[in-house]
């Protein structure tokens, strides 16, 4: 199966959220992380298909620029 990027899907715990994509501000490399939840995070609104909220920016190290931004919708990236 091909690498497909980004993707979304539930942490092992089934309470939190990961992440991964290829940011293209740092060559390409795929990057991965667990998205926080709680009052300053993420919240999982539906686990099958997963939808979370809100929108997912990335921006590597705060200075580069944006690499990517959107949500995670019913299974599937919608680019913002």
């Amino acid at each position: 199966m091909a690498d497909r990027y980004p993707r979304c899907w539930l942490a092992e715990d089934g309470e939190h959220v990961m992440f991964s994509h290829r940011c293209a501000q740092i060559g390409g490399e795929v990057l991965e992380t667990m998205l926080p939840n709680g009052p300053q995070g993420w919240t999982i609104q539906n686990r099958e298909p997963l939808t979370v909220s809100p929108s997912i920016h990335c921006n590597p190290g705060g200075t580069i620029g944006t690499c990517l931004h959107g949500w995670w919708r019913e299974g599937k990236w919608v680019t913002a």
